[in-house]
């Protein structure tokens, strides 16, 4: 387990990619730099750049497995590699002033004038594949029936149980 100031949701992910990194080769290829064999794919990892060829790195800040890997093989922690914007401490200075509710609705003059003009369309709507959902709600007549059905009766003897083609009414 990696113990740091990171924010638990950031610290439980980063434990997750470091045990599911166990698996993979690392070869340096020089201080900064190493590529990591997960399976059948490499991957190029700079530890300097906080960069990653699979792009997880760059786009989430944290360690991806593979960056994580790497890493652990120079006996670094990858905690040290997280954006400072996962902190603790980022986290609670975001908290920290207290937020003031609006007394007043605001002046639509103070409103600028390309906001006030542009219109918000709704999103254009597909229809959905496969037959429409029924549109209508039973009345209350219909809702004491509906779940019963009348039994199928033969329309030779008019008795349930079979149908005409299975008759020996008339036979």
């Amino acid at each position: 387990m990696i113990k740091s100031s990171l924010t638990p949701k950031v610290e439980k992910k980063l434990n997750r990619r470091c045990d599911l990194a166990a698996t993979f080769d690392v070869q340096a290829i020089n201080q900064h730099e190493f590529q990591v064999t997960d399976g059948s794919r490499n991957y190029l990892v700079d530890l300097q750049q906080m960069t990653c060829t699979c792009n997880v790195f760059n786009v989430d800040k944290i360690p991806c497995t593979h960056a994580a890997k790497a890493a652990t093989s120079r006996g670094l922690n990858p905690g040290l590699f997280v954006d400072q914007n996962y902190s603790k401490s980022h986290l609670c200075s975001a908290y920290s002033e207290s937020i003031k509710p609006i007394d007043e609705l605001l002046d639509v003059s103070e409103i600028p004038s390309h906001i006030v003009a542009y219109k918000c369309f709704p999103p254009d709507v597909k229809r959905g594949a496969g037959r429409p959902v029924k549109g209508r709600y039973e009345s209350f007549g219909e809702q004491a029936t509906a779940g019963k059905k009348r039994k199928q009766a033969c329309s030779r003897c008019h008795r349930s149980g079979h149908n005409r083609a299975r008759c020996d009414f008339g036979t």
